[in-house]
């Protein structure tokens, strides 16, 4: 989410979650893709309660 919220794009944070995570490692692409998505959500879910 951290990523997410300073700029950085969805497809990008999977990327670094896959080169960090060893549980991104041990769970593909897919998962990394996946954390990315929902992390993407919540930060969007947290900029509209804000407002």
């Amino acid at each position: 989410m951290t990523a997410i919220s300073w700029g950085h794009t969805i497809d990008a944070t999977a990327t670094q979650l896959m080169e960090e995570s060893s549980e991104a490692r041990e769970n593909g692409e897919r998962c990394a893709q996946m954390t990315a998505d929902n992390a993407a959500a919540a930060v969007a879910r947290r900029e509209r309660s804000r407002a």
